[in-house]
Order: structure tokens, then sequence, then C-alpha cells
């Protein structure tokens, strides 16, 4: 089993530049709007990974040609630092995470497993090497591992502190697979069944997202806070409906219904009053963001935006497809 995982993003919604409305005819007091920040640099292993370091500041990690290194970008034209991987024959980072950069390697021999990069104080760049792991989520000073050589649906799974390198047993419900975390609380969903629980790793507990009475029972989330409120979709037939978790494991009502179409949830405040989600009907994307009861098409003049992703705590800074540019770009989104 190879230590690579594809990653659920927090945040995934489609937007197309100067599309408007909003959904259910709803009129908007509040139009977020957004500029272009710093761009993604090229990385030899697919997009560069877009995060946020200990000052809260965007930050990209991006794969050298060669594969010995992975680079720290402010943006695609201000390097930072470099970190050495030499002797993998394959690595790429999977997360920024305040003022680590985590990630996985293969070696020649194949061994493999998880690295986590420091860059202290006077620019000495530490890593730490974890051989037999994989990486499953990873947010703030923690990540959650697995074994990447169990043969098995249901590997043993662990929780790495990034700031001392300590591993203990996480026994996260059988079954289940962590596609995401913040804070403390993982999303952890079956495959390929739906089902989904919001996992807290400081208490052991889970609650399950379940779906509403009537639906079908096949639930999908992506989007949790540090609160351990979630976002997910219930299925009922062809329609779908964007809900709102809390701890209690009981859906909200609908937030917003689609009946053909494709509801995406995205990112979740930890006040839980922004959220955004894609919408697709009949072929056209548009992406909501909603404060409070006002929902909101997420426009933008300056660029053409195609996604927005990675949102920090606020929604106040984010990653956004810039299509003129063909590269991923940190993106301030304000609200007025």
């Amino acid at each position: 089993m190879r230590p690579y995982l594809n990653f659920l993003p927090l945040v995934l919604l489609t937007a197309l530049a100067g599309c408007g409305g909003s959904p259910g005819g709803t009129s908007s007091a509040v139009t977020p709007s957004a500029s272009r920040g710093a761009v993604a640099p090229e990385s030899s292993a697919g997009d560069a990974i877009c995060g946020f370091d200990a000052a809260g500041l965007p930050t990209f990690a991006a794969v050298g040609s060669d594969r010995k290194k992975w680079t720290v970008y402010r943006s695609k034209d201000e390097p930072l630092y470099d970190i050495p991987v030499a002797g993998a024959s394959d690595s790429r980072p999977g997360a920024v995470s305040g003022k680590f950069v985590v990630g996985t390697y293969d070696l020649p021999d194949d061994t493999y497993g998880v690295l986590v990069a420091t860059r202290g104080a006077d620019g000495t760049v530490t890593v730490a090497a974890y051989p037999g792991y994989g990486l499953s989520a990873c947010d703030g000073g923690r990540a959650l591992l697995f074994d990447a050589a169990f043969d098995g649906d249901n590997p043993p799974r662990f929780l790495l502190n990034l700031a001392t390198g300590a591993i203990t047993p996480e026994p996260v419900p059988a079954g289940y697979e962590p596609v995401a975390m913040r804070g403390r609380f993982a999303v952890c969903v079956t495959n390929p069944s739906g089902g989904a629980l919001v996992y807290d790793v400081d208490a052991d507990t889970s609650v399950s997202l379940q779906a509403a009475e009537g639906s079908d029972g096949k639930v999908w989330a992506n989007a949790v806070n540090s609160k351990g409120q979630a976002l997910g979709l219930t299925f009922e037939g062809d329609r779908k409906d964007l809900r709102l978790w809390s701890a209690s494991g009981v859906p909200g009502a609908p937030l917003d219904s689609v009946t053909g179409g494709y509801l995406d949830a995205g990112w979740l405040s930890d006040d839980a009053r922004r959220l955004t989600y894609d919408k697709v009907v009949d072929g056209s994307a548009t992406a909501y963001m909603q404060v409070g009861s006002v929902v909101s098409v997420l426009r933008t003049d300056a660029f053409a935006l195609g996604s927005l992703r990675g949102l920090n705590p606020k929604g106040t800074i984010g990653f956004g497809l810039d299509s003129d540019l063909g590269a991923n770009v940190a993106v301030s989104v304000s609200y007025r």
C-alpha cells in the first residue's frame, strides 16, 4: 500500500466571474469580493500545496524538478527556503500547517514514510522521517497517520505530534477513512458507501452524520470547523440537500437544495455563520457564500476565479484558480 492518498480538500467550490443571482431567489445584502495575491509556483508533482504559515500568511510548497527537494514559497518568484529530500525516488508535500511542512516519500528500496520539516528562528531546516507510515490528514501541530504496510481495509491509525515527534495509537472507528482535519476534529468517510462521521482525536469520540428521515441514508461531508460542526449532503431520490450538522449528529434544515444537479459542501467558519459551497444546475457552476441567513454569489472583476478553497478560520484569505495565469493564487476575500 502506497502512503499517498487523494486528499479531499476542506473547501472546493467553483465560480464563474461575473455570475449573478442566489439560491431560491434570495436577494443578497452582502456581496463578497475577491482580489488576487501571491501566485503558486510550478511543481513537478501536480499542483503546489497551499496553506498558512505560523503567522497566518499564505504559503506554498512545491516539489523540485529533480525530486530531491521541496521549496516553500511566499509567491511564485519569492522562494523562502528549501527542504532536502535527497535519496527519495518519489516524494511530495501534503500539508503546510503552521510552522510545519508535512509530506510523504518513497525510497528506491521500497521504504516509504512521512516527512516533517520545521524551520527554526535561525533559518535552519530540520527534517524528521517516520518510515512505514502514510499521511491521512493534518492540521495545526498534529497529523493523522496510518500503517502503510498494513494489508487490509482498516489499517491501524496513529496521531503524530509534529512538535515533539511523539506517535500514539489513535483508535479511529473501523471502516472509516480520515480525509480532512480541522483542529481536534477529523472528518472520516467510508469507502465507497459514503457514510461519514466527525471524530474527536482528543476525546476519542465520534458523531455519526445521520441522514434526514425519509432519505436513502447516504451522507457525504468534507467540511468541519474547530467546534466539530460539519457541512454535508443528504440524498433523497434525485434531490440533494446541503445541511449543517451539530454535535448531536442530527442535520439541520436544508440550507440549499438541488434536483437533478450537484451540490458540493465546502468550507465552514468556526462560528458557523460563514460557509461556502458549489451548486451545479444544467451544467452551469455557481459558487455561493453564506453569511448568516444572507446568501451571495461570489463574484470578482479582478480575475477569472475558477475555485476557492482552504480558507482561514475567518474566511478572509483562501486559494483560488486564476484561469488567466493557469495557476493557484492566494485570494483575499472581503464582505461589504
